[in-house]
């Protein structure tokens, strides 16, 4: 994605810590969700446009979206999507007040298995609550600059369908509901 695909608009983030932010803090009390997000990830996940990737109680949780990139098809649809993230990223105007793993504007992937179908994607999400050890951080993303607490609180209450909850390594379906899901997936892929 060149500049001028993107109007000439540059990514901007800024990360902050959630223990020094007054106004991350404030913004984390505000949203939709259960729990310390330094704590529990999941459980401060909003109902409506969330994101995440957890591994042992670490990772992220994202909302809103500030780009969708559509990977295409074929076995280079991997290159394409990095390709994409260095044209996006590489010039982005980054303030990160935490350093380290996961801070500063991410995009979270999901891509299909078969290279010939469509529905690979990346999403760059507005907000993404962290966490790594002890250290736990708010990062807010947007084009030009990065959108203030207000902003933020709107992007997380922005319309949508609910998402299923999330599934977790804690949770388990029962028998006759694994079976369900088995003859679902084989009935799509035919």
């Amino acid at each position: 994605m060149t500049p001028a695909d993107r109007g000439g608009r540059r990514l901007v983030s800024v990360t902050t810590h959630l223990d020094q932010d007054g106004k991350a803090a404030d913004l984390l009390a505000r949203l939709p969700g259960r729990g310390d997000p330094a704590a529990d990830l999941l459980g401060h996940l909003p109902a409506v446009g969330g994101i995440a990737w957890v591994r042992h109680g670490e990772g992220f949780a994202g909302f809103g979206q500030v780009l969708r990139i559509d990977a295409g098809t074929g076995p280079d649809r991997f290159a394409r999507a990095a390709a994409e993230l260095r044209a996006l990223f590489g010039p982005a105007d980054v303030v990160d007040e935490v350093g380290g793993w996961g801070t500063g504007p991410i995009a979270f992937g999901s891509f299909t298995f078969d290279p010939d179908s469509g529905g690979s994607q990346l999403v760059i999400p507005a907000a993404i609550v962290g966490r790594s050890g002890n250290r736990a951080w708010l990062t807010r993303v947007g084009w030009d600059r990065a959108p203030g607490v207000d902003e933020t609180l709107v992007t997380a209450g922005s319309a949508g369908a609910a998402p299923d909850p999330p599934l977790s390594s804690t949770q388990a379906l029962s028998a006759d509901s694994f079976r369900r899901a088995v003859a679902t997936a084989k009935a799509a892929i035919g």
